[in-house]
């Protein structure tokens, strides 16, 4: 009788030709070859007729072991599946696991330091052999031949008046100009799977140029060029050149609020609760009345900024006619045609009213450098607050993360109050079931957050305030008078103007702040920026 341990998990009977067996014989021999639940009925019926038949499932003792190598689909891995033998059966060996590879067709990145130490008396899966996948060529990418930066060029006469005459660049760009060109992609690195095949890598995908409006494609396909005069615009994939965005009339509800990419010109004024937003320059030729203008390079209100809710916010210089009440926001300078009254302005480097009639008068001024007008202050005393030396985006900056500083320490203060006594008697915590050890967790949790945060906003304000950054030069200067009731800070250091004085300045004389005669100042150093020129582009009427 032969016995066939077969895919289906049961043993089969065969008779031989011509073999005798009798029924003890056979069961004999089923238990020698390790036979469990045994069908006597179906082994007696084999017996009898001659025909195959399951009649029994083989015991683990007598199973044989198994090696199965699985690679993957990508052909870059193969994982040996060890499956030990049984107490009856002899034991795989090292042979059988590379005639089980063989057999796979593995023949490539074998980790012969991993089939030496395998263990092959117990199952388990491992990764025994890796090709290396093919590497993606470059793909092809536009490289642009020109810029759409904003710079800004003025100069600041001897006297402190502005030459309104520099140049200013905007980023435009001309008819036929050359604007990007299309680098080729470049081929990949094949790569190998575990059989020793060659996996061919993909060639980089070639780029394409992003058309967009007034743009044309060389007759060789690898050029971009400008099809207008106009300002270029790169959003998304797409190029464009496009004209400026003009309003003729004014930003109502005719129009709706602006939120435009690239420079916008009202030719008219904005009203109130309206606004304009560009990331270039904003022109507004009348007034900007209790409305918001919001640039990225340049703003210039030919008219009045009108209203608490008035609002101007640019990275770059902004020059307004007048100012009455309202914030201006400048990350360069700001420059004020006729007077001021009431206002917040911030310049990042000074505020200056050019001609000596200028007035400033109420509210609060922050420059980075300087202030220049011809009159500072009223004649009836209304307080005018200054404050030079530093950029009021840092001061700012630093009363915002005390303020964050202060709100979280009281709520730690209250948390640990909750905390401490758990910390300090961890059994507590340990007797705590259900919902209150989630809340005692929590609570935990909560104090190293809010530790955490107080650190960093100390750590901040540590880097901020630095008291070598208040000694830095500044001035305020009077070019006519300085009325009572300016108050100057520069740092630490605050002087208070109690009568009027005549063409003053404001500026640190032997490491103190003081009000000294213009003609008494001491010898300035270089400053780090002028204050806003008249725009080439300027519109004349």
């Amino acid at each position: 009788m032969r016995w066939q341990h077969r895919a289906d998990g049961y043993v089969w009977a065969v008779p031989d030709p011509g073999e005798d067996l009798t029924f003890e014989q056979a069961v004999r021999q089923a238990d020698e070859h390790g036979c469990e639940r045994l069908d006597l009925e179906a082994l007696q019926a084999t017996l009898v007729d001659g025909e195959p038949r399951a009649v029994a499932v083989l015991g683990p003792a007598s199973a044989d072991g198994r090696l199965t190598v699985e690679v993957s689909d990508d052909g870059l891995t193969a994982v040996l599946h060890v499956e030990p033998p049984g107490a009856r059966k002899p034991r795989l060996s090292h042979d059988d696991v590379d005639r089980a590879l063989r057999d796979a067709g593995v023949r490539l990145g074998v980790d012969r330091n991993l089939l030496a130490t395998l263990p092959l008396d117990r199952p388990g899966s491992y990764q025994v052999a890796s090709g290396w996948p093919p590497t993606e060529g470059r793909p092809g990418f536009l490289e642009y031949e020109v810029s759409v930066d904003h710079e800004l060029r003025h100069r600041v006469r001897d006297d402190g008046s502005v030459d309104f005459h520099s140049v200013a660049r905007m980023p435009n760009v001309r008819a036929g100009q050359l604007l990007a060109v299309l680098v080729p992609p470049l081929p990949g690195v094949p790569g190998r799977d575990v059989h020793g095949e060659v996996i061919e890598a993909p060639a980089g995908e070639p780029a394409v140029f992003p058309e967009g409006d007034n743009v044309w494609v060389s007759d060789d396909g690898t050029r971009l060029h400008a099809g207008i005069d106009g300002l270029l615009e790169i959003v998304g994939e797409k190029v464009s050149v496009r004209p400026d965005l003009v309003v003729e009339g004014d930003v109502d509800f005719s129009t709706g609020s602006i939120d435009f990419a690239g420079d916008v010109i009202v030719h008219g004024s904005v009203l109130p609760d309206f606004f304009v937003t560009a990331t270039g320059k904003v022109v507004v030729l009348g007034d900007v009345d209790h409305a918001r203008i919001d640039a990225s390079t340049m703003v210039w209100i030919r008219g009045a900024l009108v209203g608490d809710r008035a609002r101007v916010r640019c990275n770059g210089n902004v020059k307004i006619g007048t100012v009455r009440e309202g914030r201006v926001e400048a990350g360069d300078s700001v420059v004020v045609e006729h007077e001021t009254l009431g206002a917040e302005i911030l310049a990042g480097v000074r505020l200056v009213l050019p001609s000596s009639r200028n007035r400033l008068a109420g509210g609060v001024v922050h420059a980075g450098v300087e202030v220049i007008a011809g009159e500072i202050g009223s004649i009836a005393g209304i307080p005018t607050e200054i404050t030079i030396g530093r950029s009021p985006q840092e001061v700012e900056l630093l009363a915002l993360l005390t303020a964050e500083l202060r709100e979280h320490s009281t709520v730690l203060e209250r948390v640990l109050a909750t905390t401490t006594p758990l910390r300090q008697e961890p059994e507590r915590i340990a007797e705590l079931q259900g919902r209150r050890r989630e809340a005692a967790d929590r609570l935990l949790e909560l104090e190293a957050s809010l530790r955490r945060r107080v650190g960093e906003i100390a750590d901040r304000l540590r880097q901020l305030d630095r008291p070598e950054l208040d000694e830095q030069p500044g001035r305020v200067v009077a070019r006519q008078v300085m009325r009572r009731s300016v108050r100057v800070r520069s740092g630490a250091d605050v002087v208070t103007t109690t009568r009027d004085q005549f063409r003053v300045v404001a500026t640190r004389v032997n490491g103190r702040l003081t009000v000294v005669p213009l003609a008494q100042q001491p010898a300035a150093e270089p400053a780090p920026a002028a204050p806003l020129a008249q725009p080439s582009w300027a519109i004349r009427g």
